[in-house]
């Protein structure tokens, strides 16, 4: 499989699969519900957009992550 390309089954979506969601500019929170989690570290702001999006990231406050995941899923932004 080419680490490029993004994984199609949710089992290789899964968390366990995501190494980089133990680093520091990424909220491990937010990359647990299967979203890019990446954090801007000026800011604090987090990225809401699905784990391997194209493009730049979508940042909102910490405190509103949650919310604006479960929006996206709602909306089958993903």
């Amino acid at each position: 499989m080419d680490p490029r390309t993004p994984p199609t089954t949710p089992a290789a979506r899964s968390p366990d699969n995501r190494p980089e969601i133990h680093n520091s500019d990424v909220d491990e929170q937010v990359a647990e519900t299967g979203a890019c989690g990446q954090v801007h570290l000026p800011t604090g702001r987090t990225c809401v957009l699905e784990h391997r999006h194209q493009g730049a990231c979508e940042f909102v406050p910490r405190e509103e992550a949650q919310d604006s995941v479960a929006q996206h899923r709602a909306a089958d932004d993903w």
